[in-house]
């Protein structure tokens, strides 16, 4: 990887690095990582935190990079596109919309769960006033985040 690639992931890290120790907590691995253009699942980063002993500690650099490396080579990760075709299952009359209760029940109860606030600062943005979202800005807006 490039020496500016580097420097740009280490700023980014640092913005998650609340002590100003360049480490950051366990817990928020998952924000760096997705921070820096990967989408693993929950499932995938936790397991790999109880794998290394890292449950519970502040990661420095270094072990952050080390994950990333790992999480960038999994096969899990999800596209755009794979993102649109997934919801497009709930695009029952294919108008780029779903319905907004549907998309947050599912978004709360199935494979990588997300509590409601998440959801609602997500979904909430792109909700129109026929309580529909349009899921492909939905997908821009959570994958530039």
């Amino acid at each position: 990887m490039a020496e500016v690639d580097i420097e740009d992931m280490k700023e980014c890290f640092s913005l998650f690095d609340r002590k100003g120790d360049m480490k950051v907590e366990h817990d928020q691995i998952i924000n760096v990582l997705r921070a820096q253009g990967l989408n693993p699942l929950t499932d995938e980063v936790n397991k790999c935190l109880e794998t290394s002993g890292l449950m519970q500690t502040r990661v420095d650099f270094e072990t952050f990079f080390g994950i990333y490396e790992q999480m960038s080579k999994s096969v899990t990760h999800t596209s755009y596109a794979d993102m649109v075709e997934g919801l497009k299952t709930f695009d029952r009359d294919q108008t780029g919309m779903v319905s907004a209760a549907e998309l947050r029940h599912t978004l709360m109860n199935v494979a990588d769960k997300l509590t409601e606030e998440q959801v609602t600062d997500a979904v909430g943005p792109h909700e129109d006033s026929n309580a529909t979202v349009n899921y492909e800005e939905l997908i821009k807006t959570v994958m530039s985040a």
